[in-house]
């Protein structure tokens, strides 16, 4: 079953085989311990990370695009069936995933992302609505 490797000390991002008969188990060893549900992707996929990983890889973290914290150790891109609940293949390309990923080793500085933030407001200067558009990192 297809999915995808997130590998934080390498930063590398690869495309791998979750074995479709195990794959808690798969799932696991991807990301070298417990699994916990990071995000649902808008795109039917979910990031999986190690639910311990600020304990067993505290030198080596990602960004994921729209996520607010940084992440530590590995993480995989799995498919879920929403109706059953079961993982399945990923349906995201490497390639869109390589996009929303920053590596970052302990001791490097993240760079501020420049958001702009629009408000709509009434005539009384109350805010009616608020549109946040994520920018690129400084």
């Amino acid at each position: 079953m297809r999915a995808i490797k997130i590998d934080s000390e390498n930063r590398t991002i690869t495309e791998i085989e979750l074995d479709p008969k195990d794959t808690l188990k798969s799932l696991q060893d991807c990301v070298g311990g417990l699994i916990e549900l990071a995000t649902d992707l808008h795109y039917g996929d979910s990031l999986y990370v190690n639910e311990e990983g600020l304990l067993t890889s505290p030198e080596y973290f990602f960004n994921f695009r729209g996520l607010h914290q940084l992440l530590a150790g590995n993480a995989v891109v799995a498919g879920i069936d929403h109706e059953t609940g079961d993982t399945v293949a990923a349906t995201s390309s490497v390639e869109s995933i390589r996009e929303l990923v920053t590596f970052y080793r302990r001791g490097e500085v993240v760079p501020p992302r420049l958001d702009t933030i629009f408000y709509q407001l009434d005539e009384d200067n109350n805010v009616i609505s608020r549109e946040r558009i994520e920018g690129p990192r400084a």
